[in-house]
């Protein structure tokens, strides 16, 4: 299933088959004063489904949306800390300073 954006509920989206969705969670800074400062919050994978590169394929739609978007990124997810960016040094311009 293809990875979707909901703008309502700040997540991208994957469904998986009879588990839980995965998703990344994302928030705007300050909505008001700076609308394309966002946070990336989380990014959870159920259980049952970690370890099959999801985690991967929902920073990298969530990462090209935000390139497409012109938002600066703040990484507070610690998966994206330490394991995602690390490894696709091609977002490092989308990073806060």
């Amino acid at each position: 299933m293809p990875i979707t954006h909901n703008a309502n509920t700040t997540r991208f989206l994957l469904p998986l088959d009879n588990a839980d969705d995965a998703y990344l969670l994302y928030e705007p800074l300050d909505p008001n004063s700076c609308p394309d400062q966002i946070a990336f919050i989380s990014v959870y994978v159920p259980e049952s489904h970690r370890g099959q590169g999801f985690a991967a394929q929902l920073a990298d739609v969530a990462f090209a949306h935000a390139r497409a978007a012109s938002w600066t990124v703040h990484p507070v997810c610690p998966y994206l800390r330490a394991a995602y960016l690390p490894r696709n040094p091609q977002h490092a311009d989308l990073l806060a300073g």
